[in-house]
């Protein structure tokens, strides 16, 4: 008894800790670097460096504490004193789930992060001491134990050992790509056998993505097997540079890269599309009247970007450019308005705003319409798009894109994940509305998260759509719409001075905000 009485007195208090670490992080934003030398200052660097190795390795170490205390709770049948909620006991994968979604918004990241830092978490506690060490030393860092944690994770327990202990000999040294080809070989060597049950089974995740890039532009994404993805990339620049060099004479390189020719033509192939045909889907642009067309409030720039739904913004003058190649055959006449603020406005098709289908409005041309525009409304100052009421159960139609319209992509802060869901904040099950203000836009992952016992999503606001997550362990979130054209915007003075923003009914006054929905002929 004696013995351990002094191990308790040193135990820091579990409340105290996180203030402490609270108040080194504040002391390092007072440190005054203009009074240093040059060689101090990038000293400092390095040592910040390490430190952020040091804190992720203590971060692991709580992680891993949380774990083994849910899952503890779990199979003996109770439930720690911060999850008791009165409702139903979370199941094994509800348990796994929701723990690598509070990590998530801890660590202000993705759920599928947020998993992958719970996996390494019980890697270095339980089979890679040598490299928990290293980390928690600042001599290597998270992205280090990642690759060596995902290249080793077939391995059994004694083999993982000994790979960490071979790895752990060069880690210093090596980048984090570099420790990684490491671990791969070390793991080919000690159990080739699972490094090939591994790759047989990764044929199975073979998928098409897309994702935004810079500019306007975006990736396509091809994962497959090694062989054949490299072969497929050989034969298109290999036509590539048969069309460049004019070995071609069916295709007109037109001063075209061969990048350039084997984006097109790769682009061509995978959609079934010929040379100059119009690409056959449809794309959201979401403007403002006075962006599109020169007119509306005069207070608002024509420059003002458009946005595109999970994409992110996009130049004003590039949409309409877009919107002039949909319609080539239209001509422009800009008003006067326009002509003096240098709008390039666009003729398209409006139809009607309460109507589905994109019928012809009066006086448009007989031919087939590439473009046609929607009319919804914003709030007073043009942030939000205002509340639509349903009857339904699900969330549909005009509804369900309204939802994704205004929330981007999932709604779970830093998820960042494509919308999929479109659900209840307050649950149906508890007489949850199925309107515009209940419904969340949520990736698969976070809308079954929020089901797990503990977790609540509660709507404080409505303009802007404030949402309060709270998590099993009592910690909440803010989760906040973005601006209808996406973050970085804001009102212009002429237009808060004519309509303030208060509490208030704020859809009395609304003013327009077009959604072009862009048909491919």
């Amino acid at each position: 008894m004696a013995s351990s009485t002094p191990a308790r007195m040193a135990r820091p208090n579990p409340v105290s800790t996180p203030v402490r670490v609270a108040r080194a992080r504040e002391a390092l934003a007072a440190i005054d670097v203009s009074s240093l030398t040059d060689r101090q200052r990038l000293d400092l660097v390095g040592e910040l460096e390490r430190l952020k190795g040091a804190a992720s390795g203590l971060q692991a170490r709580a992680v891993e504490a949380v774990r083994v205390h849910a899952t503890t709770a779990a199979q003996d049948g109770t439930v720690p004193q911060e999850r008791a909620d009165g409702g139903r006991a979370a199941s094994r994968e509800e348990l796994t789930r929701s723990l690598g979604s509070q990590v998530a918004l801890a660590r202000r990241e993705s759920p599928t992060a947020g998993d992958r830092f719970v996996g390494m978490s019980r890697a270095l506690a339980q089979e890679l001491p040598a490299m928990r060490g290293l980390l928690e030393a600042g001599v290597v860092s998270e992205r280090h134990v990642f690759e060596v944690v995902a290249q080793t994770s077939t391995l059994t327990v004694e083999d993982r050992a000994e790979a960490d202990s071979r790895l752990a000999e060069v880690a210093a040294r090596l980048s984090p790509r570099a420790l990684g080809r490491a671990a791969r070989r070390v793991a080919a060597e000690l159990d080739a056998a699972s490094v090939v049950a591994r790759m047989e089974r990764a044929v199975s995740s073979r998928r098409v993505s897309v994702r935004p890039a810079p500019d306007g532009m975006a990736y396509l994404t091809v994962l497959g097997p090694m062989p054949e993805v490299v072969g497929a990339h050989a034969a298109l620049l290999a036509h590539s540079r048969a069309v460049t060099s004019g070995q071609v004479p069916d295709v007109d390189p037109r001063g075209r890269s061969a990048g350039q020719v084997g984006a097109d033509t790769a682009l061509e192939r995978l959609s079934g599309r010929a040379p100059g045909q119009s690409q056959p889907v449809e794309v959201h642009l979401v403007m403002t009247d006075r962006a599109l067309f020169g007119t509306g409030d005069p207070a608002r720039s024509v420059h003002e970007p458009a946005r595109v739904p999970g994409h992110g913004a996009l130049p004003a003058p590039v949409a309409r450019a877009w919107l002039r190649g949909a319609q080539p055959s239209s001509k422009e006449h800009p008003t006067d308005d326009a002509a003096n603020d240098g709008a390039e406005p666009v003729a398209v098709s409006a139809g009607p705003p309460t109507s589905g289908s994109a019928e012809r409005a009066t006086g448009a041309s007989a031919e087939p319409a590439a473009a046609w525009l929607r009319r919804l409304y914003t709030s007073p100052d043009g942030r939000d798009l205002v509340a639509m009421d349903s009857r339904r159960r699900t969330f549909r139609g005009l509804l369900r894109r309204l939802l994704v319209l205004r929330d981007d992509v999932c709604l779970t802060p830093w998820c960042d994940a494509p919308i999929v869901h479109a659900d209840h904040a307050d649950p149906a099950r508890a007489v949850g509305a199925t309107d515009f203000t209940n419904g969340s836009g949520l990736c698969a992952r976070c809308n079954l998260t929020k089901e797990a016992p503990g977790w609540r999503h509660t709507v404080v606001g409505h303009s802007p759509r404030q949402l309060i997550v709270s998590t099993p362990t009592g910690q909440t979130h803010d989760a906040l719409a973005p601006p209808v054209l996406g973050w970085g915007w804001r009102p212009t003075p002429e237009s808060s001075e004519r309509h303030p923003v208060t509490s208030v009914d704020f859809c009395r006054t609304m003013e327009p905000i077009l959604i072009v929905v862009e048909h491919a002929a």
